[in-house]
């Protein structure tokens, strides 16, 4: 008897459930553009806890971000972490300062932490306080 109420709960909460309909990206404010992509991608620094930030994808439909954490010291020192964040815009607007809203976050578990970054890109420097990013230059 009780299996067949749970099973007759069940039933009507898959039934009755509403559908997820996928975002509708199409209602973007502003289209990402495809310069967006070289400005973004590649290695970043931390230089206030050494944190390696490298962005390996970004989606310009979903403005979907992903990447690698690489902490060079303390406990998390021998692990890539999962970066995963979003990049959106918006039509420039006169007298306004123009950027690009950007936020990333990951998993640093060994320190039982969830670290997250918000910021711009202005130009071809993104800056975030107070942890700020830089450009890797090549070789380093």
């Amino acid at each position: 008897m009780m299996l067949r109420v749970v099973l007759s709960v069940f039933i009507s909460g898959v039934l009755c459930a509403p559908s997820l309909a996928a975002p509708d990206y199409g209602k973007r404010l502003q289209v990402l553009e495809p310069s967006l992509k070289p400005r973004l991608l590649g290695k970043w620094t931390n230089p206030v806890d050494n944190l390696v930030i490298e962005i390996s994808s970004i989606d310009l439909t979903s403005g979907e971000i992903r990447g690698k954490v690489s902490p060079t010291s303390g406990p998390a020192a021998a692990d890539e972490h999962e970066l995963i964040g979003w990049v959106s815009a918006a039509p420039p607007k006169e007298s306004y300062d123009n950027v690009v809203p950007v936020t990333f976050s990951t998993t640093l578990y060994e320190y039982g932490t969830l670290p997250v970054w918000a910021g711009f890109l202005r130009g071809s420097a993104r800056d975030a306080d107070p942890y700020y990013l830089r450009r890797q230059r090549c070789g380093a």
